[in-house]
């Protein structure tokens, strides 16, 4: 057996293999541009199974080969399907991603290894790097978006906050005639997601959004952070509109910011 023929250590093995699974999984979500508060607790499981998974068969698969062929080929797929079940769409892309972190995280341990050397535990070789490509993906993902006016939102809705794209339109002059607010203009797919339609209903007049009947359907939330330049900026009460189902299709964003919040 392959726990036989190395020097195996279970509880070191778990803990490193833990860590890289979770970081993997986490970039991966993050680039598919899906909410990682709602998954994290399915995300720590999944990634938990799948050391377990690969532990198991160090333990009783004798040809090191097989062994990393069944990782590679069943582990990573199985893991994403399990973390993505409801949404199969991200599937194919999600499964390349996974691969990418994988190599790109291992890749980073290994320079990292090759210039520290025995001095720190192999342990927190893989916390470092494994911390400094989350974070540099991260910083790249959303230096990006910046520059195509595409910022961070979070919705705040009772206990639950909700992190969006929203993109900056000079176009979008839309506000509520009762109030003198800003209307913010959110995709009906993501709309259904935050269950936006429980909270009270409003309608207003509005010009062009992709909408027929001269009325467009809002409601407002507690309230919405923006991030720019590094910091945040926060509303209250806000009122967002509910765009029509094919006005926000396909597009990189799920949110139109007003014009007028700075």
């Amino acid at each position: 057996m392959l726990a036989e023929t190395y020097i195996f250590f279970g509880d070191i093995y778990f803990l490193q293999n833990f860590i890289i699974k979770c970081a993997v999984l986490f970039l991966t979500l993050k680039t598919l541009r899906i909410e990682v508060r709602g998954r994290k607790r399915r995300l720590l499981l999944i990634a938990g199974l799948g050391t377990l998974f690969e532990i198991a068969g160090l333990l009783v698969c004798p040809y090191y080969n097989l062994f990393i062929l069944a990782v590679h080929l069943l582990e990573s797929p199985v893991m994403l399907f399990a973390l993505l079940c409801d949404r199969r769409e991200c599937l194919k892309k999600g499964i390349i991603l996974v691969y990418f972190y994988i190599l790109l995280i291992n890749g980073v341990i290994e320079v990292f290894y090759n210039i520290i050397g025995y001095a720190w535990a192999y342990v927190f070789l893989v916390c470092l790097a494994s911390f400094i490509t989350v974070l540099v993906v991260d910083y790249i993902r959303v230096y990006i978006r910046m520059h195509k006016g595409i910022y961070p939102v979070e919705i705040h809705l009772d206990d639950i906050v909700w992190t969006v794209r929203g993109y900056y339109d000079s176009g979008n002059r839309l506000t509520d005639p009762y109030t003198g607010k800003e209307v913010h203009i959110i995709s009906a797919h993501m709309a259904k997601r935050l269950s936006l339609s429980n909270e009270q209903k409003l309608y207003i007049p509005y010009q062009a959004l992709g909408n027929t009947d001269g009325l467009i359907e809002i409601m407002y939330v507690e309230h919405i952070r923006i991030r720019k330049d590094g910091s945040w900026m926060e509303q209250q009460k806000v009122p967002i509109a509910i765009a029509n189902a094919t006005l926000l299709e396909g597009k990189p964003y799920d949110m139109i910011l007003n014009e007028k919040i700075w």
